[in-house]
């Protein structure tokens, strides 16, 4: 679809119905408002407004004027949604033409039931398969880092997790295909805050709907070998187990629906939790402590292999893991459209207004966080439980009926590499690199984070 800019602002939702300029806030340059503010550097930005106009207010960014609300109690208010006011596909308008039937872009009570059939894969046997083979994948994966131990780790870590997803989620071994299947949901998410929605060769948009187009293309081939009875009756995987779904008369769901769903899982499996990863492996070469804590407690696990049932014993880990979340949440913000007006702390929202519910402002809030800016995992410790002050202020994975389907198994990807990694490698980064993460759309070190890994 080619869009010029006119033609983007008229395809967003319908518009407010009235005017934002009553709030606190301010709309930017002409058209293109805090678009390429955001776009270039949205932590600075963002933490500008919030300190200006407190924890509500208007901006505009990708030609669309948002309310922000960064507080916990506007997140309560937004996530829980008793009075389903909040329409998260609409919030998420700018990936629709990307993930047309998946998860995200449903509401309410369609939502509910598309979601119940999913979580069918995230349930405790599901899970302790899926640790099994992680536990496999990750070992024989990161064995042949020593034949190479200096590397950018965020994009060796893409292509280990995109392996291992194409594994459990689609029951197939890449090879060759791994790079074609990164480079294409690399572009793909480019797509997502392209300002010039247009198909000229080159442009973000054009690789994004071709990304999209070679994985559609690569599920849409393997469906009819995955409806076979020989295949079906004997698959763990989450596509064949959905293609499988898809013919249930309880729960039918379109293998349009199938692949959506599928192609929407597999991104947030390996994406997000790149970002994590990254994350974590970036504080603990600034924070060498920590990472010989986090060693010792791999090593007091008395087994070659991390069982799903033991995850609970790595305390220090799960700390790290948690602390890394709230400075780098996987989603920078959580974006709704209110159905109706209604009325927040004073201010008057009006029907149709774009919802920005500012996770990483909440979670660098000094209301709720003592040092926010500061790394200090002990804050999850049992003697501090500084995350228990307010049940909203720490929402990595969202809340209510939205909540990431793939909480656990995001934890487990992480912990699994995690005990294998730092188990068999000490790993340090170049004194007085940059540390900045570029946030948006997903956090990542701006260097890709380079590191040199010594095998112990």
């Amino acid at each position: 679809m080619n869009e010029t800019i006119l033609e983007t602002i008229a395809r967003l939702p319908s518009k407010p119905e009235a005017k934002l300029k009553y709030l606190p806030g301010e709309t930017g340059f002409p058209l293109f408002g805090h678009t390429f503010q955001f776009l270039g550097n949205a932590t600075k930005l963002m933490t500008r407004l919030a300190k200006q106009y407190g924890s509500v207010f208007y901006y505009n960014v990708l030609f669309n004027r948002s309310i922000v609300l960064a507080d916990a109690d506007a997140a309560s208010l937004v996530l829980i949604d008793k009075a389903q006011n909040f329409s998260n596909g609409k919030g998420w308008y700018r990936m629709a033409p990307l993930f047309d039937e998946g998860i995200l872009l449903r509401d309410f009570d369609h939502h509910k039931t598309h979601r119940r059939t999913l979580q069918q894969s995230f349930k405790s046997s599901s899970m302790t398969a899926y640790a099994e083979r992680l536990n496999s994948l990750i070992s024989k994966d990161i064995s042949f880092w020593k034949d190479a131990p200096e590397f950018l780790f965020a994009p060796k870590i893409k292509t280990l997790l995109l392996d291992n997803a194409a594994s459990l989620f689609l029951g197939a071994e890449l090879g060759l295909e791994s790079d074609k299947l990164n480079t294409s949901f690399v572009d793909l998410l480019g797509g997502l805050l392209a300002v010039f929605r247009t198909k000229i060769p080159g442009t973000a948009w054009h690789k994004s709907t071709q990304g999209k187009a070679y994985l559609q293309d690569w599920l849409y081939a393997r469906v009819d070998e995955r409806m076979a009875p020989e295949t079906t009756n004997e698959a763990e995987d989450f596509f064949t187990s959905l293609c499988r779904e898809s013919l249930n008369p309880e729960h039918p769901m379109s293998i349009d629906e199938v692949v959506e769903h599928t192609l929407l899982l597999l991104f947030a499996a390996h994406d997000t939790t790149t970002g994590t990863l990254s994350a974590i492996i970036s504080l603990l070469c600034e924070h060498p402590e920590w990472q010989e804590k986090l060693r010792a407690e791999m090593q007091g696990i008395d087994a070659e292999t991390l069982p799903f049932s033991r995850l609970g014993e790595l305390t220090f880990t799960d700390w790290v893991f948690k602390e890394a979340l709230r400075l780098y949440p996987p989603v920078f913000l959580i974006p709704r459209r209110a159905v109706k007006a209604f009325e927040y702390k004073g201010h008057k929202i009006p029907a149709n207004s774009a919802i920005h519910l500012h996770v990483y402002l909440i979670h660098r809030s000094e209301a709720y966080w003592t040092a926010p800016n500061t790394f200090d995992p002990e804050r999850f410790s049992p003697a501090r439980e500084e995350h228990k002050g307010h049940r909203f202020q720490w929402i990595p994975f969202g809340a209510g009926a939205h909540t990431c389907l793939g909480i656990r198994f995001a934890e487990t990807q992480v912990k699994t590499f995690l005990f294998h990694f730092l188990r068999n490698y000490r790993v340090e980064t170049k004194l007085g690199r940059d540390t900045t993460m570029r946030t948006v759309p997903i956090p990542v070190p701006k260097d890709e984070l380079p590191v040199t890994v010594y095998p112990l």
